[in-house]
């Protein structure tokens, strides 16, 4: 391995298994503002490369007191629950493969996950032959996208076909949302 590369995955680790351990007994609510965060950051661009190992150092030196302890389970502000373990170590394996996904021939080790993964949810969900899975980056990207399906499927009730006949002059979709809905929406 590249010593280089070598020594910051390794400090990297070590501060990620600091930060985990840390959560039973830190304080939730980040000690530092944004602000904060931005002057301990150092604020010049280097003139060259830096060590791996001291980027992540002091990286983690300064965001460490501007961090939410979101993972533990004293943080109830959104509903996110801690990040299974496996999980974890395979977010760090996947981020060091470092592949675009977007092309089945190009990266069939994805598709093959996603394919099984596709399948086990709609076996656990109990859903029809026929339903289908789509991933996407996270909770905004998720709204849209059951809005999309459901604004589709509710002028298809009133015989409009979105897919041909687009959205203008279609009939109108009216969305009752609650006060508290996420702002995606």
């Amino acid at each position: 391995m590249h010593p280089d590369r070598s020594a910051g995955l390794d400090r990297a680790h070590a501060l990620a298994l600091e930060w985990l351990d840390s959560l039973a007994e830190r304080p939730v609510p980040p000690r530092l503002t944004t602000d904060d965060v931005a002057a301990l950051l150092d604020p010049v661009l280097p003139d060259g490369p830096t060590d791996p190992a001291k980027v992540v150092e002091e990286l983690a030196a300064a965001c460490e007191p501007g961090l939410n302890a979101m993972p533990g389970g004293r943080f109830f502000g959104f509903v996110i629950g801690g990040t299974h373990p496996a999980a974890l170590a395979a977010d760090w394996l996947v981020s060091a493969w470092d592949q675009n996904t977007g092309l089945r021939v190009i990266t069939p080790a994805h598709s093959a996950v996603e394919d099984l993964t596709e399948r086990w949810l709609l076996d656990l969900l109990g859903l029809p032959g026929g339903s289908a899975v789509g991933f996407v980056t996270g909770g905004t990207m998720a709204n849209f996208t059951c809005l999309a399906a459901a604004r589709d499927e509710v002028l298809r009730r009133h015989g409009w076909d979105v897919a041909t006949q687009g959205l203008v002059d279609s009939p109108g979709v009216r969305v009752l949302v609650g006060a508290e809905r996420h702002d995606t929406v």
